[in-house]
């Protein structure tokens, strides 16, 4: 019974944690630069688009990966095929994820191109 109830108060505990010391180091860091008098020009990303385009593209490989060794596992038709679902979930995953960087590199060079 105990542990119903303490298996969950510690999960959002650990998740807390590591948010709090994700942004704590965060501000931290972003401080010290301010200290030591460096352009605070650092702190700020350029351009959002490019991480929407990586992470998407990142999470479609891995759905179409999990689609294609579900489809393996069942075209084999053997039990615990589990190995064949995360090879493809890994490939498929970084496949796309360098399918991602190469059209990020391409709209980088179009835009680069556009301000000449």
């Amino acid at each position: 019974m105990a542990v119903e109830i303490i298996v969950p108060v510690a999960f959002f505990l650990f998740i807390f944690g590591v948010v709090f010391v994700i942004v704590t180091a965060r501000n931290r860091e972003r401080m010290a630069i301010i200290d030591k008098g460096f352009d605070a020009s650092l702190l700020y990303r350029e351009n959002k688009k490019s991480a929407f385009i990586r992470y998407g593209f990142t999470l479609v490989g891995l759905g179409l990966g999990s689609l294609v060794g579900i489809f393996i596992e069942q075209w084999i038709n053997k039990p615990n095929m589990e190995g064949v679902i995360i090879a493809s979930i890994l490939v498929f995953g970084g496949l796309f994820m360098i399918l991602g960087y190469l059209v990020e590199m391409k709209i980088q060079k179009k835009n680069e191109q556009e301000l000449l």
